[in-house]
């Protein structure tokens, strides 16, 4: 009882501070359009439009507040944010703005035309400024607070599979795991980043990567090779006296059933030097 009474506290206090930074993004964002509108001469932009600001600038934050709400863009967990959040808050900005002009055109507004453009573009940044801040201050205060907990992991595969499992362990709060390198036998991926994490070389770089990066737990995350090829890398793995765990198969990854928790210890079925036996369930039924 007393958990969930805190989490709606956070909940509520996430909120606020999410519209009330809003509120400060449409007033600092009129100012700055104004700013950029009259050649950086406030004064002159306030001695013009000033009154008319004052008058508007409310409404124009009540607007973003309503707009944003069946969006959803104060329930979304900025944790978690990927381009559809940053969709939604053009969508927001881009229906403000469009009122504007209509509200100008119709001479019901005393602003300059450019207005609404320059603030569209001006409260986009902001708006996302905002909520991506967030993001990275909690995503490092996490990893701040855990990371002398987690094992160094060395992640097999960075194809769609391997980008799942390195976000779980990323983000979810049951990671024990603090993935230092990654290995794919994709010569094209050498060097390349997945997530932050440097992918190192192929199946051959096992046992010298583990060695070089401390790593203590090998994930292999290639549900959908071969047997052969499973068999050689999982052996190669063994090698080198880390803990070895596999994720999910293939049609897991389908059902979205992926998870920390899912990755499991390798067991004698997944060192079977053989392809799976097809049944004929039909045949055998006659």
């Amino acid at each position: 009882m007393e958990t969930n009474r805190q989490d709606r506290i956070k909940r509520i206090t996430r909120v606020t501070g999410l519209i009330i930074a809003d509120i400060l993004t449409v007033v600092l964002s009129s100012l700055l359009a104004g700013w950029l509108r009259s050649d950086f001469r406030m004064e002159q932009y306030l001695k013009d439009y000033g009154e008319e600001l004052l008058k508007t600038v409310p409404f124009f934050a009540l607007g973003l507040i309503l707009i944003s709400i069946p969006l959803n863009l104060y329930k979304s967990l900025w944790e978690y944010a990927s381009i559809d959040e940053l969709l939604h808050v053009c969508y927001a900005v881009a229906s403000l703005c469009t009122i504007q002009m209509i509200l100008i055109l119709l001479d019901m507004i005393h602003l300059p035309m450019s207005f609404p453009i320059m603030f569209g573009l001006l409260t986009i940044f902001f708006s996302l400024a905002v909520r991506f801040f967030y993001r990275v201050i909690r995503s490092s205060r996490k990893k701040h607070s855990i990371r002398s907990e987690q094992k160094r992991t060395m992640l097999i595969g960075a194809g769609n599979a391997g980008m799942l499992v390195l976000r779980e362990f990323q983000t979810s709060e049951f990671s024990q795991n603090q993935v230092v390198c990654i290995v794919d036998d994709d010569v094209q991926k050498r060097g390349s980043y997945l997530r932050n994490v440097k992918i190192c070389g192929g199946r051959k770089d096992i046992v010298r990567l583990a060695e070089e990066y401390r790593v203590s737990e090998i994930v292999y995350a290639i549900p959908a090779a071969r047997v052969k090829d499973r068999k050689e890398i999982l052996k190669i793995c063994q090698s080198t006296g880390c803990s070895l765990k596999i994720m999910p198969g293939i049609f897991q990854l389908a059902n979205g059933e992926v998870s920390i928790q899912k990755i499991r210890e390798v067991d004698i079925m997944d060192l079977l030097g053989r392809e799976s036996v097809e049944v004929d369930l039909g045949r055998i039924a006659n």
